[in-house]
């Protein structure tokens, strides 16, 4: 069969031959093929990372009001910092922790990864510690550990007033982390899809917000093993590609600039919203300062002057002096756990990894616990 060319005088859509008379297949047929053949593809990579790289996802990130939280009754062990398996349990409110008894009024604590601790069995936690102290007390308290990580001082603050408030808590203890806590409060800074806040007449007001579970990226984020996987090396490759000091670690600065400075003043406006139900609702607030690992470490801490280029400009404490300013204004309890972490590590003891390690967990439970059984 003689071929037939497409061209400039052929007929749209003209059937294309060769010699022996195969019939090749239509530009349709070839994109059904190519499709059909990443499929695979994908479907391969996915087994391929769940089989070499299994994890189970710990998150529902379809809650309209906190955007996410644990997924609630989850049983699962992930490993810790020494690579032990380490069992996690989740209730039924979606935090890692026992059922509230919903008897007395409770110590809450609000908090983002490191009040979490899922790299820590959670006896060893500062949570699962302080809620063995006060168990033992006279009168017992229960405490209630409300931590995710990602969490940033507004999500506490909803989780407060929608979760613990019901429960009439005695006491909450906002958990601060300095390093990203101001970073990831700000809607100028952070780009982080969660409930955020802006500032109107000096109070926060909620942003309008959509919950990560109903968009694409983060419905394949929820299922997929393999698109989580990627987006962990991909931003790890940015990360080392960016170079130079994260501007994250602008809180170090003693002249952050003025989006730093815009989230301060709403970090402290959400503190004070929150030290405000709190006492509202007849109970006491307390805000413990977690610090960052270059603030404990002084090889961290060189490192990041190292990043930055020069010590100049670089306050080490800048974080808890801002924070010691507020609570003066606000009358807010501060529990600094700087002190405290320093004087550990000086004497050996390893109490970062990352995030906190039992040794870090035991020392900010002792600190906590002896601000809230002093007043």
């Amino acid at each position: 069969m003689p071929r037939r060319f497409t061209g400039a005088g052929a007929a749209r859509g003209a059937v294309i031959a060769d010699p022996a008379g195969r019939r090749k297949p239509s530009r349709s047929a070839r994109l059904a093929l190519a499709a059909f053949g990443l499929l695979l593809a994908l479907l391969a990579g996915e087994a391929a990372v769940r089989f070499f790289s299994p994890e189970i996802d710990l998150y529902d990130r379809s809650d309209p009001i906190l955007g996410f939280r644990f997924r609630p009754g989850l049983r699962a062990t992930v490993p810790s910092i020494d690579g032990t398996p380490t069992p996690l349990a989740f209730n039924s409110l979606g935090f890692r922790d026992a059922e509230p008894s919903r008897i007395g009024r409770p110590i809450v604590l609000l908090g983002d990864s490191f009040l979490a601790g899922v790299d820590v069995p959670f006896a060893k936690t500062f949570a699962g510690l302080l809620k063995a102290r006060f168990a033992r007390a006279s009168p017992p308290f229960e405490v209630l550990s409300m931590g995710v990580p990602g969490y940033d001082t507004g999500q506490e603050l909803l989780t407060l007033e929608h979760v613990a408030l019901p429960l009439s808590p005695s006491a909450v203890v906002v958990c601060f982390y300095v390093e990203n806590d101001v970073w990831d409060n700000s809607p100028e800074l952070s780009r982080l899809p969660h409930p955020q806040f802006t500032l109107d007449g000096g109070a926060p007001r909620p942003l309008p917000f959509r919950p990560m579970g109903d968009r694409i990226g983060y419905a394949l984020l929820n299922r997929s093993q393999l698109y989580r996987w990627q987006k962990r090396r991909i931003n790890a490759l940015l990360e080392r590609a960016r170079g130079g000091l994260d501007p994250l670690y602008g809180i170090y600065r003693a002249s952050p600039g003025p989006k730093f400075e815009r989230a301060w003043t709403l970090t402290a406006a959400l503190l004070a919203r929150a030290a405000g139900v709190t006492r509202g609702a007849g109970g006491r607030f307390f805000v413990a300062v977690i610090p960052g690992p270059a603030q404990v470490d002084d090889g961290l801490w060189a490192q990041l002057v190292a990043l930055a280029g020069s010590p100049a400009g670089l306050d080490r404490e800048a974080p808890q002096e801002r924070l010691a300013a507020i609570a003066r204004e606000q009358g807010l309890t501060l529990i600094d756990l700087l002190a405290p972490l320093r004087a550990a590590a000086a004497r050996g003891e390893r109490v970062y990894h990352g995030h906190l390690t039992a040794a870090g967990h035991a020392v900010a439970a002792a600190a906590i616990g002896a601000a809230l059984a002093a007043r």
